[in-house]
């Protein structure tokens, strides 16, 4: 009874200890969980399978295919973009330079050193509008592709292998695929042009819209019901927004042409078999074949830090009790004594091969305990030793809330209120009827108690 009793006490300031403990450990700052940063575009260009497009921050972002490194824009600042096959080229902004990267089989990403206010990518070659609004082309030419009339213009699209412009008369000039007998551009005043694979379509100035096939195959034209305020053709399906609305109808073959997005769309771009918008928000959304990955628009450019509210506990020192005994005087004794260290209501350490020691009696032996310094730590519990044993007449060691020796014909160690004991005897000396053991530097027993580390798991960092 009297062992439980001084032991609830040391459990309650053990309890108290550790409530201290992580109230006053420092707190790290509190992080909250971060919302994705989401792009917004000035600009989107799909091209054969690969997408491109200009952020609002004037640079460059590309995805989809990337055999030719069409995914690898160059870093800057830019104010025009075009994607093509597996190339694309941007007009930049001081000085209005262009720069081009991807496939460069055919010259394609060799770019003049003129500056330029607009330019369209094609199936292999590229075609611009310079400064002075003359028209300049570069890439593949076996088909008169490059072969761009003289004038000036204000609008450009470029198709595979041909080519059409608007004049500043609003007329329509088109160049390229001279080997074919193609009929020739409507005739009238159009405000904006754009030239697929195989169809181009052009917007007259009252909305109505004109297309025609440059190849072998049949053109494929928007529905008539309505107007459009900008169109853009891709290789088998076109897409448009209709005049007046922020909605977008598609047509033609392929599943661009099938699942056509509902939304609030500003510009569009029409590339192989998938078409890109911008949103009302200025956010991009991708439609149609995705067999490259052209339609997965990066929805995060720099990944930003997301984590939890934490509190780590940081202890800055773990304490170690440790008590010597040093023997100052002759221990003798007649009987054979035998010490076991019994822990109760704690693990229980038990002391085996302990020596023994048969002398006949002289003086009565006097064992003094010194204390070695106590270690403290910073905003932990502290754990400090006191009242060492002290020998009487008898053999009798006593320590408040320490181990109690008493002595009968075999003396009994009992350790109480400690969380764990330990007795390891090393070295000790032997003594027979006619040695006598002194100990000046004696072996010490060493316990070493450490703290109660805890773990708390709305503590531990993520």
């Amino acid at each position: 009874m009297r062992q439980q009793s001084r032991f609830r006490p040391a459990l309650l300031w053990w309890i108290i200890g550790l409530v201290l403990l992580v109230l006053v450990l420092p707190k790290s700052p509190t992080q909250v969980m971060a919302v994705p940063l989401i792009d917004t575009y000035m600009r989107v260009s799909a091209g054969a399978m690969h997408t491109c497009a200009i952020k609002d921050g004037s640079s460059l972002q590309c995805w989809g295919y990337t055999q030719w490194g069409e995914t690898n824009p160059p870093t800057g600042s830019y104010r025009e973009l075009s994607s093509g096959t597996s190339f694309s080229c941007a007009i930049r902004y001081s000085p209005q330079t262009l720069a081009c990267w991807g496939k460069n089989t055919h010259g394609q990403t060799n770019v003049p050193s003129d500056t330029f206010r607009a330019l369209d990518s094609g199936g292999w070659h590229s075609c611009g509008i310079k400064t002075d609004q003359s028209l300049q082309c570069w890439g593949f030419n076996t088909d008169g592709e490059l072969n761009a009339p003289a004038g000036t213009y204000t609008k450009l699209s470029v198709g595979d292998g041909y080519a059409c412009a608007i004049d500043t008369t609003q007329a329509l000039a088109c160049w390229g695929e001279e080997s074919r007998a193609i009929p020739a551009p409507p005739i009238g005043s159009y405000r904006d042009i754009n030239v697929g694979y195989h169809t181009a379509c052009a917007i007259a100035v009252d909305n109505s819209i004109a297309c025609w096939s440059y190849s072998n195959s049949q053109p494929f034209t928007p529905p008539s019901n309505v107007t459009y305020s900008q169109v853009s053709i891709g290789m088998s399906h076109g897409c448009g927004l209709i005049t007046n609305t922020t909605t977008v109808t598609c047509w033609g073959q392929g599943m661009a042409a099938i699942y056509v997005p509902a939304g609030s769309f500003t510009s569009i771009s029409s590339g192989g078999e998938h078409t890109c918008a911008i949103k009302s928000d200025r956010r991009i959304l991708c439609w149609g074949e995705n067999g490259s990955g052209q339609l997965n628009v990066p929805i995060e450019s720099t990944p930003t830090a997301q984590g939890f509210a934490t509190r780590t506990p940081t202890p800055t020192r773990i304490p170690t009790i440790t008590r010597t005994a040093t023997a100052t005087n002759t221990a003798t004794a007649t009987d054979i004594p035998t010490a076991t260290a019994t822990a109760t209501d704690e693990p229980t350490a038990t002391a085996t091969d302990v020596p023994t020691a048969t002398a006949t009696p002289t003086d009565v032996p006097t064992a003094t305990a010194t204390e070695l310094p106590t270690a403290t730590a910073t905003d932990e519990p502290t754990a400090t030793a006191t009242e060492l044993p002290t020998a009487t007449d008898e053999p009798t060691a006593t320590a408040t809330d320490e181990p109690t020796a008493t002595p009968t014909d075999v003396p009994t160690a009992t350790v109480t209120d400690l969380p764990t004991a330990t007795a390891t005897p090393t070295d000790v000396p032997t003594l027979t009827n006619t040695a006598t053991a002194t100990a000046t530097n004696a072996p010490t027993a060493t316990m070493t108690i450490p703290l109660w580390r805890c773990y708390i798991p709305w503590a531990a960092t993520k």
